[in-house]
């Protein structure tokens, strides 16, 4: 920061420096190799303790079956202190706080001396290692059952845990559990595929085996059905080739050679096409068979079908490219945001403060207006602060529930003069599942801003509504609208992630457009059983 920079008021500087940190570890870890998962859980710790100046950071995964074991297994403690036993068990060292963990509630002691009775051994554990304040946060992944702990403890002092830096820590616990479960899905993947293909090797489907001298394959049933072959016709290598996908035949035939050639086991990807349509991805290892004189006489082996493990290959890079982009477009919007507006707004703020240290007024009566404006100013600027937090995580969402949330954000359009919005809800409970309520809260914003900078209506209407076991949305408008067979949705970035983020809670999502006749965006979303 140069001289001529304002610096900002420490407490949003350091709420701003952890924002950044907060979308630079997710960014990061979208893509992270399962190898470097750890090192870098590790990296983070260290890196949010030192943003925040906390003394320590643990990380504790359950392990075993029905969660048996809590387990050390990243650390970051610069203070050292007494020794950590090499295979750390939180059960035995934090019996009540594991049995909370375990229940998915969050553990927050502004002094360990505040603890209940019943954590009579935890306590005895805090002071041991001096342990002043702790905060535990239970980690799990996708809603699925709890796959660890993140604590957070200082040694040096007592400290408050308040609610809206407990939620930001919460989305640091968030990134690692994902993390953590996509590194545990790729070992489960990668143990899986080791036991095809040893399976492969040794089943009697999917085999084949190619005689060098006639050319004539021998095939399994199954080879022949993933192959889309009938189970009377012969099969040629030639014929072989002509089966497989155009862009793939140099690569199988370059294959061969380097097979007979090395006379090593290889493997190699295709693409042939299905009886039903479209194309299936296999997977073919062989092997050189060699006769009585040494000379390769067959080529033998086994064919799998990845299609499935294409396709999510597939579906994964394109959306973790839309999930870059969208963050991307996100930090950018908030950059300007702050820099076009609260950066300013404090730099004149500053100078004109500035202006008046170095020449007050003579007279008292002239300052106090002065004063008085410049407070106004300052409210103002926090207003802005505010308006900004609730556009990254809406915090009446989880207070007042969903309608009122949803109330509010259409009350603040108005107010702000960017549109008129006429809301209605109907029946709509309070306590309903949280990945619903953010997904409609997240769609009803996408909708509306939509047509804020797409219809050029001045008014909308957003209805709400609970009925037959599903919440419904609709958000409608008088505009220009769009003739819905020519410019399809799915090519608005905003419209595929409102329609993932309907797919992620099972829902279903449509639009009704007509050009110069509006535009209505309608919701449906099942609501689990009681």
């Amino acid at each position: 920061m140069t001289q001529s920079e304002p610096r900002l008021p420490s407490g949003l500087e350091q709420r701003l420096r952890f924002e950044t940190l907060l979308a630079d570890l997710s960014s990061h870890f979208i893509n992270l190799p399962a190898g470097q998962v750890d090192d870098q859980i590790e990296d983070a710790q260290r890196r949010v303790c030192e943003c925040l100046g906390i003394d320590a950071a643990s990380l504790w995964q359950w392990m075993g079956e029905g969660q048996r074991f809590l387990r050390l297994t990243h650390v970051y403690r610069p203070l050292g202190g007494p020794p950590v036993p090499e295979r750390a068990e939180g059960r035995d060292l934090f019996p009540w706080s594991a049995q909370q963990l375990l229940a998915g509630k969050v553990v927050a002691l502004g002094t360990v001396e505040d603890a209940p009775p019943e954590a009579t051994h935890d306590l005895e554990t805090w002071r041991h290692y001096g342990v002043k304040t702790t905060l535990n946060l239970p980690l799990a992944a996708g809603g699925g059952p709890p796959i660890g702990a993140l604590s957070f403890n200082d040694m040096k002092r007592e400290r408050a845990w308040p609610e809206a830096l407990v939620r930001r820590l919460q989305l640091v616990g968030q990134v690692f559990a994902n993390a953590l479960a996509r590194k545990q899905a790729e070992h489960a993947l990668q143990e899986n595929e080791a036991r095809l293909s040893l399976a492969a090797d040794s089943a009697s489907t999917g085999l084949w085996s190619l005689n060098i001298g006639s050319g004539d394959f021998w095939l399994t049933n199954k080879t022949r059905q993933l192959l889309n072959l009938p189970p009377d016709k012969p099969l040629t290598f030639d014929s072989f080739l002509a089966l497989i996908h155009a862009e793939d035949r140099e690569a199988i035939q370059q294959t061969v050679k380097v097979m007979l050639n090395s006379g090593q086991e290889t493997i190699a990807e295709y693409r042939v096409r299905r009886a039903e349509g479209g194309l299936r991805w296999l997977v073919a290892r062989g092997r050189v068979q060699r006769n009585a004189a040494g000379e390769p006489d067959r080529l033998m082996g086994a064919v799998l079908d990845i299609t499935a493990r294409k396709e999510t290959e597939v579906t994964l890079r394109n959306l973790s490219a839309r999930l870059i982009q969208a963050q991307e477009e996100e930090r950018a919007r908030l950059a300007k945001e702050l820099h076009d507006g609260v950066s300013q707004d404090l730099a004149l703020l500053a100078v004109e403060l500035d202006l008046l240290g170095q020449r007050p007024p003579e007279a008292a009566a002239q300052l106090k207006p002065r004063l008085q404006e410049f407070s106004l100013r300052t409210k103002s600027l926090l207003d802005e602060v505010h308006r900004l937090s609730r556009g990254l995580h809406p915090a009446k969402l989880e207070q007042l529930g969903l309608a009122a949330a949803m109330g509010a954000f259409c009350r603040e359009l108005e107010a702000g003069g960017v549109i008129a919005v006429h809301f209605q809800a109907r029946d709509v409970p309070r306590a309903l599942p949280n990945d619903v309520a953010l997904c409609l809260y997240r769609v009803a914003q996408e909708a509306l801003w939509n047509v804020v900078k797409h219809s050029g209506a001045r008014n909308a209407t957003v209805a709400l509504a609970a009925e037959a076991g599903a919440i419904t949305l609709s958000v409608a408008d008088q505009g220009k609208g769009f003739d819905a067979r020519l410019a399809p949705p799915a090519r608005s970035l905003g419209l595929i992630s409102m329609r993932e983020r309907i797919r992620l809670v099972h829902g279903e999502i449509g639009w009704e457009s007509q050009s110069g006749q509006g535009s209505t965006v309608r919701v449906r979303v099942p609501l689990p059983a009681a």
